[in-house]
């Protein structure tokens, strides 16, 4: 009888603790949009499409395969998909441009290495793969045509940022030194003089993170000590601030910039640390400071700023979602923490091309939003989608092997 009662004790904590950690959310499924106004959620064959700002529900979507991750487009029915899990719905080593609005693969471009990383803004489309970048004019004519690849040591993380504004594309990606970040101006835009390569050396180890500005005028970085924040000057790659996390070495993830480039945040173990930027001040030397603040979280997360700017929101690998405002001029939080649950309703609203929420994501900066949602609709009109299922025309390109 003891003995049996054991094996049912053994047995109900096996199951709890299963369930437990069945529950607990891949962090690296989650993804904002270039622009930060949405994020998506990978869990299986699903994923799930989020407002930022009001946090809600966009979309719910099941595309018939299991997914490693998932990329907006902005708020357009474009997305990117890359496969993974059990039943990937394609190769992890293809990247498939998913309509929403007809809810299909409309296209496909297959890589030679594994795909780690998709980043799309304006009219460019790169692709981090394990010791590679592609960038792609998008959506071409009529597919995307490969323009430029760069060479990067083993970037296994598929570590690499563009500048969210529309008027600039500086490209920030590691090089083939460990310890190097790489910034180019990717072109694509209206404006007429284009920004000189440079390499920056970040760190004397191994870089973790990287994050660059909506402009493009700076760059922050981390090592995997996870001890300093590093910013730089991308035109001159001039170090201007240390940041001093911590003395004690953690795993760091999700540095960014806030749009105006006032902060800086990064997430450890349970704290997200900010550390604030005076533009101007401190001129020709490195300043060395402390966080301005930290708060802590229940669980690990990921966390980006607010459109407004004193917001942080944070997603957390308990399906949650915390906004947390604070005082810009003091750290503290000002109001109590708004807490959301993700990936828990059963039903959406359809996720289309809203023109209107569309201009807002780009509010404050000037931008050519008729051409390219042109662009969109040729990309996804009738007679191109039929010659890509006709033709089954694939892009590729050369890569390392992982």
């Amino acid at each position: 009888f003891f003995c049996l009662c054991c094996c049912c004790l053994f047995l109900l904590l096996s199951g709890s603790s299963s369930s437990a950690s069945s529950s607990v959310m891949d962090l690296g499924g989650v993804r904002w949009s270039v622009d930060e106004s949405c994020f998506s959620v990978v869990k299986g064959a699903e994923f799930w499409v989020y407002n930022s700002e009001p946090l809600e529900l966009i979309k719910k979507t099941n595309v018939g395969g299991t997914l490693s991750l998932v990329q907006l487009h902005g708020r357009t029915n474009i997305v990117f998909l890359v496969g993974g899990g059990k039943q990937p719905v394609e190769s992890d080593t293809v990247v498939c441009i998913w309509d929403d609005l007809k809810a299909k693969i409309i296209h496909r471009l297959e890589m030679k290495s594994r795909v780690l990383n998709v980043l799309i803004k304006n009219n460019r489309l790169v692709i981090v793969m394990f010791q590679l970048v592609a960038v792609y004019d998008f959506p071409g004519d009529p597919f995307p045509t490969l323009i430029s690849e760069y060479e990067t040591c083993n970037n296994p993380q598929g570590i690499a940022a563009i500048s969210s504004s529309p008027s600039r594309n500086i490209l920030v990606l590691r090089h083939t030194d460990v310890a190097d970040a790489f910034v180019s101006d990717i072109g694509g835009t209206s404006y007429s003089q284009r920004q000189g390569d440079m390499i920056c050396n970040c760190c004397k180890g191994e870089i973790s993170e990287l994050a660059i500005t909506a402009d493009g005028s700076l760059i922050a970085s981390t090592s995997q000590k996870g001890t300093l924040v590093r910013v730089f000057e991308t035109n001159t790659g001039s170090k201007l601030y240390d940041f001093r996390r911590s003395l004690l070495s953690t795993s760091l993830r999700s540095l960014r910039f806030n749009r105006d480039a006032t902060f800086v945040c990064i997430a450890s173990d349970r704290t997200i640390h900010i550390f604030h930027i005076n533009n101007g001040n401190g001129k020709g030397k490195v300043l060395r400071q402390r966080g301005f603040t930290s708060f802590e979280t229940k669980n690990q997360c990921l966390c980006t700023f607010g459109r407004g700017g004193s917001k942080l929101i944070a997603v957390s690998e308990d399906s949650q979602a915390v906004i947390i405002h604070f005082d810009e001029a003091t750290g503290k939080e000002i109001m109590d923490r708004e807490v959301y649950s993700l990936c828990k309703e059963s039903r959406a609203a359809m996720f289309c091309v809203d023109i209107e929420k569309w201009k807002k994501a780009h509010y404050g900066h000037k931008h050519k939003q008729d051409n390219v949602l042109k662009s969109f609709a040729k990309m996804s009109s009738p007679s191109s989608t039929t010659e890509a299922e006709t033709t089954s025309t694939v892009v590729t390109t050369s890569s390392s092997t992982e």
